[in-house]
């Protein structure tokens, strides 16, 4: 005699950009090229988003669910975690991290701040980016900070960062929102 037991799948548990995010406009894009213990970084949210606004644009599939934490109170700038969840044993899946081209101190804002901090790291006299404490790991923290500060795209921290930074800040130019992690 053979006992038969029963043999339960489940749906993946993945996360993906929600259509309130394609109304808004946004581009969400989701790269899971990233150096363990980070699954991926998540760029083209749009800056100066609160925790609501960018929860918006991102949903988990199957029995997942989101846990997003600014990188500075209400706001959502480099940094901020987006943690995958499984709901059924709470296992947390997935780490990404939020990059908005240009705020490389995680305030959500790119500005006169974040130029100094990008100056500092090119020039050698700064290597701590001070990213928010919400990135615990210090070499998610430089990962991120860097990708915020390569604002050109080019896979380098330079004084052409600088220079794009400068003109944005100026408001004599927009970011071309860099989307690919060149780790």
């Amino acid at each position: 005699m053979s006992i038969l037991y029963p043999a339960f799948t489940r749906d993946p548990i993945t996360i993906d950009t929600t259509e309130a995010g394609d109304e808004a406009g946004v581009d969400i894009v989701v790269d899971e090229d990233a150096p363990a213990p980070i699954t991926g970084f998540i760029y083209n949210a749009g800056k100066q988003l609160t925790k609501d606004e960018f929860a918006a644009q991102l949903t988990a599939t199957g029995a997942g669910r989101l846990q997003i934490t600014p990188s500075k109170g209400k706001y959502c700038g480099t940094g901020t975690k987006v943690e995958l969840i499984d709901e059924e044993t709470d296992e947390v899946l997935e780490i990404y991290y939020l990059i908005v081209c240009g705020d490389v101190n995680g305030d959500a804002i790119g500005g006169t701040a974040d130029i100094s901090l990008t100056n500092k790291f090119i020039d050698g006299t700064n290597t701590n980016w001070y990213i928010k404490d919400t990135v615990a790991d210090a070499e998610a923290k430089r990962i991120c900070a860097e990708l915020a500060a390569d604002v050109n795209g080019d896979g380098k921290v330079d004084s052409e960062d600088v220079n794009y930074m400068e003109l944005v800040t100026a408001q004599l130019a927009e970011y071309s929102y860099n989307t690919e992690s060149h780790l």
